[in-house]
């Protein structure tokens, strides 16, 4: 029997990646994993000080699933270099800390969704335009508003321990409570982390 000649085709590497960030991004962005992933693994209400860096959770969050989806234990140099990258632009958004949309405070919900939905669009155009490093940078973005959802509301408080169904989706909206909800006692102005408690209400809201 002949044995027939078989060329084998290695993937461009920028195609290959930008399948990562594309898969990467569907997976993160899907909600297809645990809260684990964006939460303190301690179960403190804010990152960094308690919990993890958004850096920290947004690198341990895509190596996990890399291993996971390509079944490899060490990544490559160029998935380490993108896992960078994408955690660069997540700490960026913290640069900016009047825009409340990005970290849902003040009860920004309607604008966070907002936000997120608009740069899951991005990462999408992005990859259309083989633009890897445009991907990266709104993938980031969208993580940290996606980590401080969990972060800067009370979600986990409410007893929640799996990722909000609608949160970053199309078509599905999140509300904020009327001006005249009180949500807390003794804040010292609004947006403020010290001398306020929380009201025990079962709604969600963002943190004082």
């Amino acid at each position: 029997m002949k044995r027939a000649n078989i060329r084998m085709i290695k993937p461009h590497p920028v195609c290959r990646s930008l399948s990562y960030v594309l898969i990467t991004a569907c997976i993160l962005l899907g909600f297809l994993f645990s809260a684990r992933a964006f939460l303190p693994t301690n179960g403190a209400p804010h990152f960094g000080l308690f919990g993890k860096s958004h850096q920290k959770i947004t690198g341990e969050a895509i190596t996990e699933l890399d291993r996971e989806f390509f079944r490899m234990n060490n990544l490559t140099g160029t998935m380490e270099k993108a896992i960078d990258k994408i955690a660069e632009a997540n700490a960026a958004v913290d640069d900016d800390q009047e825009t409340a949309a990005k970290h849902f405070d003040g009860e920004s919900f309607p604008e966070g969704q907002a936000r997120i939905i608009a740069l899951r669009e991005s990462v999408i155009d992005a990859l259309r335009k083989n633009d890897a490093e445009g991907a990266r940078r709104a993938l980031g973005s969208a993580l940290h508003t996606i980590q401080d959802f969990y972060s800067h509301t009370n979600w986990f408080e409410l007893g929640n321990r799996v990722p909000h169904p609608g949160l970053g989706r199309p078509g599905n909206d999140l509300k904020r409570l009327p001006a005249t909800t009180q949500t807390c006692k003794g804040c010292a102005k609004v947006g403020s982390y010290k001398g306020g408690m929380f009201v025990g209400i079962a709604i969600l809201t963002s943190k004082p």
